[in-house]
């Protein structure tokens, strides 16, 4: 997939983004910084969803590390109480769910395979567990002989210790693939055998219609005993449906699919429902088949991909799908037949890994009207039954402290809301006359500026008058609990939308509002909308999880106020003025930032990117400012560029870099790079610039090519004679 970092590697009641930062505690009011009496951050409406997630088995006792990367979770086939989760890292931890029982026991460690793939993606127990005391994991392995990567099924047995001897693994299957899409996961069915789903290993092109190769598709194996004959340790099931081998290849059971990352089993129907995981426009869940093509890379769910017409009368169509201004990567989930919480008895629920939300459709029905029952949180990677029927959820934390398992619960009657419905009641600007900021709130303006196709922005500052601003060693700005950030945008003096963007005790969150006719106010949105402005433009307004996009963890949330983008000048009032200066001069930084000099050597100050500084360096800035916040070390997106400007090229991992996805429609398929020294129209950092609609970057709230962003993108390329640059 396009997205879930490293295999994974957020607000529409709010997505709420935690920040481990207080901004350097409460200082007595700075008698020479504006008074700011009434624009403070507001706590988050009332959510309104249906489930909310509970933290459990918080009497184990884990570790912040023990949680960290979390990939899959399982309940012993055996022993109920007995429980185990895995680590993308490689470790599976066992515990007990009985209170009275505290520790964690880790019983297998395979963190010393070193694998910038998918690492260790998901593991099954045997139903047979409690007699053989198998277990079938799921792992990339490095490069071999064949200078591919590899994806690993194999087979551990538990000893008497209750661990897993590394020296009783078998090996079931190894498929050469490219570091992403690759195996995924493996559950058995109620048939007793054990489904594998791989993707299709970045061969867009060579697998997903070609059921003779195994990625792209989703095996059946008889994992009971070996195959004298065909000298597999495994068997080929004698109802697969190319058991033959002639029109498929035997382990193939389904096959079209992109990246199956999760698939679940209905503990009573033994229906699968398989989460595939889209590229650029389409996530989808699909009910599994025998011998069912389901159309990648031919279509995206039901929307064309590589061909048009794609209507094959043999693609098996999603139960469900949804477009990616809802959600980025589809986590699959299980039906809930509990009565426990209203209205969900029945329902088929799944998630969305980058956003965080959970919906639930009627199953059974065609084309299912979908019912969102939470709003994005955090990173859900994956989803768990127990024997019970309650649901399981992981939170996916690499870079931080907040990975855990939590279940899903009844959330409790929403409160009366008392967020201000219009602008002018937010205190931060006046309210005889919104267009103007109330006083304390204080203008800035970064160096690079993010394209919004083509609007015009005023952006502001407020902090309450006892907090302080801290300063990262890279030259973030860490805001301290109360902030909040202000964007207006406009086109020919007329204002469209305010979005606000606010750090409370909770995290930070991002509200939407759009101004009326008159000019007078604006209005709360509750969620993505979009509409055709007076100038003909088509105006994106994101929702409050998609704000969270855009304003990551790895990036510090707020994305343009940095040392290095507050170079320049701005109005306080009289006249131009050093915005660094004049934020230290009154009292807006932590006390031990006394010095200018103090600031600046954090961060190397970025050039205007249609300034008359060196190409390269402008470049830099402008990728620096539109695609740094997903495109980092810590991003929320399993490309590996890292656009930041203090990333030497040679570490961008940009230059000669096969990248997650290729663009059709180009005459250069196999020839594309994220970036070709010299060649633009071969480098896909640039092809999605000027690609329009599901292929563009950046992919979130604008429709417009920016032409001179990329007209100077394409010109750095062109002058690129090497990587070694």
């Amino acid at each position: 997939m396009t997205r879930r970092t490293s295999r994974i590697w957020l607000c529409a009641c709010a997505m709420l983004a935690s920040c481990g930062d207080d901004g350097g505690g409460v200082f007595p009011p700075a008698p020479n910084r504006p008074s700011n009496e009434t624009c403070h951050a507001i706590e988050a409406p009332p959510s309104a969803d249906r489930v909310r997630p509970v933290r459990v088995f918080e009497h184990v006792g884990f570790s912040p590390e023990q949680l960290r990367g979390l990939t899959q979770l399982d309940q012993s086939p055996a022993d109920p109480s007995e429980w185990f989760v895995s680590r993308l890292s490689g470790q599976i931890y066992a515990f007990s769910s009985d209170p009275a029982e505290s520790g964690v026991e880790l019983v297998l460690d395979l963190s010393d395979i070193e694998s910038e793939g998918d690492g260790f993606a998901s593991f099954s127990l045997d139903p047979d567990f409690g007699t053989n005391g198998y277990l079938y994991a799921v792992y990339a392995i490095p490069p071999t002989g064949t200078g591919r990567f590899a994806s690993r099924l194999s087979r551990f047995t538990r000893q008497a210790d209750g661990t897993f001897d590394r020296d009783s693994e078998l090996v079931l299957l190894d498929i050469p693939q490219s570091r992403f899409h690759n195996g995924n996961h493996a559950i058995f069915g109620l048939d007793g055998y054990l489904y594998y789903g791989v993707g299709d290993g970045q061969q867009t092109e060579t697998n997903g219609q070609n059921p003779h190769t195994l990625p792209g598709s989703i095996l059946r194996l008889d994992v009971s005993g070996p195959d004298a004959e065909r000298g597999t340790p495994y068997s080929i099931p004698p109802d697969n449906p190319f058991a033959d081998g002639v029109d498929g290849a035997p382990e193939v059971y389904a096959y079209g699919f992109r990246n199956p990352w999760r698939f679940t089993v209905d503990p009573e129907t033994g229906d699968i429902y398989v989460g595939d995981v889209g590229q650029d426009a389409v996530e989808e869940i699909d009910l599994l088949q025998a011998g069912g093509n389901y159309g990648w890379p031919l279509r995206e769910g039901t929307i064309c991909f590589l061909e048009d017409p794609c209507d094959d009368p043999s693609f098996i169509d999603p139960i469900v799908e949804y477009r990616h201004s809802e959600g980025k990567s589809v986590t699959a989930g299980f039906r809930y037949r509990r009565d426990d919480i209203p209205g969900l008895e029945g329902r088929y629920l799944y998630a969305d890994y980058q956003l965080g939300k959970i919906w639930s459709i009627e199953v059974g029905v065609e084309e299912p009207p979908t019912r969102l029952e939470m709003e994005g949180q955090w990173f859900i990677v994956s989803m768990q039954q127990d024997r019970e029927g309650f649901l399981y959820v992981l939170r996916f934390d690499m870079m931080g402290n907040e990975g855990g398992i939590y279940r899903l619960e009844a959330a409790p009657p929403p409160e009366p809301s008392t967020f201000p419905r219009l602008l002018s009641e937010t205190g931060c600007f006046d309210p005889e006359d919104p267009r103007q900021v109330a006083p304390g709130v204080v203008p800035f303006e970064p160096t690079a500026r993010l394209w919004s196709d083509g609007a015009d922005k005023g952006r502001w500052l407020a902090l309450p008058d006892d907090r302080r601003v801290q300063v990262g060693p890279d030259g973030d700005l860490l805001f301290p609990v109360g902030t909040v950030l202000i964007k207006t945008f406009g086109f020919e003096d007329r204002l469209h939308e305010t979005r606000l963007f606010m750090r409370t005790e909770a995290g930070w969150a991002g509200y939407s509002y759009r101004w009326n006719e008159t000019q007078t106010d604006a209005e709360l949105l509750e969620g993505e909308s979009s509409e055709t402005l007076p100038n003909g433009t088509r105006w994106i307004y994101p929702s409050r999880a998609q704000c969270m996009e855009c304003h990551t963890e790895a990036a510090g949330f707020a994305l343009g106020p940095e040392v290095g983008q507050l170079g320049g000048a701005v109005d306080y009032g009289d006249g131009p003025e050093d915005q660094l200066a004049w934020l230290l001069e009154h009292d807006y930084f932590v006390p031990d930032i006394e010095e200018l000099d103090a600031l600046t050597a954090r961060q190397e100050a970025l050039p205007d990117p249609f300034g008359d500084a060196p190409l390269a360096s402008r470049a830099r800035a402008y990728l620096h400012a539109n695609c740094s916040g997903c495109h980092r070390a810590g991003g929320p997106t399993r490309a590996q560029m890292d656009f930041r400007y203090s990333v030497p090229f040679a570490a961008t991992n940009t230059c000669d870099a096969e990248p997650l996805g290729r663009l059709w429609g180009w005459d250069v398929w196999e020839e594309q790079r994220v970036l070709v020294p010299g060649i633009p129209d071969r480098s896909t950092m640039w092809m999605r610039m000027v690609t329009p609609g599901y292929f563009r970057m950046p992919p979130l709230a604008t429709r417009e090519i920016d032409d001179e962003g990329s007209a100077l993108i394409g010109a750095w390329i062109e002058g690129i004679d090497s990587c070694a640059e």
